[in-house]
């Protein structure tokens, strides 16, 4: 008697099954990714894990419901508010959901949401405080009810349903010192002080160049997120000495005649707006769906603020983003990164 062997079907890779779902190629899907929701240089271990809890919560990469952000030892997932709503509506215990807004002294003060289940028959609850969740951040300062409206949904779910291995974008800015890592440079990093002190004596432009060569010949350290950084072109910037500076004047083709706040450096007058270091700060620190160069974010900073910088406004704009590398390095707690901060900010301008 002929004996039959029959071989049960491997299961698909994660890969395979994701591409399948949104008809595409298993390269050209992975390619997608990377180059739009996650760090391109992240390990195929790393890819899988993130196409793993797409496929658990069914969140759609493409519309940008879920992406991924770099953190210490791997990669952090992160679903955008749109993603949680998803999350919630597809569940199939979900019943509907309430919000309360609470006031005091005519303020809004928190928010609550109740989380209904079919299988329950008490409504889950959560609030969400608007003192310890408001930011100095645009969408906080414009929508304030709408952020924390999220705030307590995101929770309430988390709650309800038990999410687990995702957060929200504001909490990824929040966290932004543990996920975010960066180039930090090694070796002979010369002071803002002393290089304001050596512009303004005789002299000073020569030893502003020995300066820029004896950091460009210091080590660096490339992390995944320099790898990861793209553009919005989409062009990811080729690593060289200079990237994690702002040009020098001799490196441009601005004129020495323009300029920084009540500062004067070797003729130089800055057109910058008083307190322009809060702004910069902000804009070197934010999270984004997408990463960014610092080429990048400093061309953003400097649209957002207005203005030409001059030599001055220059190195304390590169002092302020040695001090973000290492903090986002973890050489720096936040309190030391806010202190030291504060030392660089002239007084009056927040940290």
């Amino acid at each position: 008697m002929t004996q039959v062997a029959v071989q049960e079907p491997r299961a698909k890779s994660v890969l395979l099954d994701m591409s399948d779902r949104y008809g595409m190629e298993p390269a050209a899907f992975e390619a997608t990714l990377r180059n739009t929701v996650v760090p391109s240089n992240c390990t195929k271990e790393q890819f899988a894990a993130f196409l793993l809890i797409a496929k658990e919560y069914k969140l759609n990469p493409i519309l940008k419901e879920i992406y991924a952000f770099p953190s210490k030892g791997g990669i952090q997932p992160i679903v955008g508010v749109d993603g949680w709503a998803n999350l919630i509506n597809s569940h199939p215990a979900f019943d509907g959901m309430d919000f309360e807004d609470h006031f005091e002294d005519g303020n809004l003060a928190s928010i609550t949401c109740k989380m209904y289940r079919k299988d329950r028959s008490h409504p889950i609850t959560a609030t969400e405080y608007l003192s310890e969740c408001k930011r100095a951040t645009e969408p906080w300062q414009k929508w304030p009810r709408r952020m924390l409206r999220h705030k307590a949904m995101i929770q309430a779910a988390r709650y309800a349903f038990s999410f687990a291995g995702i957060i929200d974008p504001d909490e990824a800015e929040r966290f932004a010192g543990e996920f975010a890592q960066d180039v930090t440079p090694r070796g002979n990093i010369v002071p803002i002080s002393q290089r304001i002190a050596d512009q303004t004596a005789p002299g000073g432009a020569s030893k502003q160049t020995q300066h820029r060569e004896q950091e460009s010949n210091a080590e660096t350290v490339t992390t995944p997120v320099e790898a990861a950084q793209v553009d919005p072109a989409g062009e990811t910037p080729a690593p060289d000495s200079n990237s994690s500076r702002a040009p020098s004047p001799a490196e441009t083709d601005t004129p020495a005649t323009i300029s920084s706040p009540g500062v004067s450096v070797a003729g130089n007058l800055s057109s910058l707006p008083e307190g322009w270091q809060a702004t910069y700060v902000e804009s070197m620190t934010r999270v984004s769906e997408r990463p960014k160069s610092l080429a990048t974010r400093r061309t953003e900073a400097l649209k957002a603020i207005g203005g030409t910088p001059s030599d001055a406004d220059r190195l304390e704009m590169e002092a302020i983003e040695e001090l973000v590398k290492r903090r986002n390095a973890g050489e720096l707690k936040p309190e030391e990164f806010k202190a030291q901060l504060r030392e660089i900010m002239p007084a009056g301008v927040g940290a």
